[in-house]
C-alpha cells in the first residue's frame, strides 16, 4: 500500500461548491478502487493525502497531475505504508479558509511556505544535479 502527499495551487478559482463536488465525485471513486484521504484547502491551495493500493494511487496521482485545475504540484511525500491514516474516510475535506484561520493558520502557513520554497527547491537541484555530473565526467577524462 502507498501514501502520497502533495500541495499545489488552483489554477483557476473555486468556489465552495466546486470544491465539494470534487470531494464528492472523489469520495465515491475512491471506494471503488480502495482509496482514502484527505484534502484540505486554503484560499488557492490544495494539500493531500491520498492512500491505498499502489497501482491505484500511481494512477490516481498521475489523473491529478493531468488534472488542469492544478498548477504547481509539489509531490512532498511518496511512502509505503501497512496501515492507513485514514482508514473511514474514501475522502474527506478539511478548509482551511477564514472560519479555520484562527484554529489552523499555522499548518496554512506552513503550506504557503513549502510552495514559495518550491521553486528555489527546483534551482538547487539543478545546481546540486550539474555539479554532480560535472564530477561524473571529470572523473571519466
Amino acid at each position: 500500500m502507498k501514501r502520497i502527499k502533495y500541495a499545489s495551487l488552483f489554477a483557476a478559482e473555486l468556489t465552495h461548491a466546486d470544491i465539494e463536488e470534487i470531494v464528492t465525485r472523489a469520495a465515491a471513486r475512491n471506494a471503488t478502487l480502495g482509496i482514502t484521504g484527505i484534502l484540505m484547502t486554503s484560499g488557492r491551495l490544495f494539500y493531500q493525502v491520498i492512500e491505498g493500493p499502489d497501482p491505484e494511487i500511481d494512477e490516481l496521482f498521475a489523473a491529478i497531475r493531468r488534472d488542469p485545475r492544478h498548477r504547481d504540484i509539489l509531490l512532498l511525500a511518496e511512502e509505503a505504508t501497512a496501515e492507513r491514516a485514514f482508514p473511514d474516510w474514501g475522502m474527506r475535506r478539511v478548509d482551511l479558509g477564514a472560519d479555520a484561520e484562527a484554529r489552523l493558520r499555522s499548518a496554512r502557513e506552513l503550506l504557503v511556505e513549502v510552495l514559495s520554497r518550491r521553486h528555489e527547491t527546483e534551482r538547487l537541484t539543478r545546481t546540486l544535479e550539474r555539479a554532480i555530473w560535472y564530477e561524473l565526467a571529470s572523473a571519466l577524462e
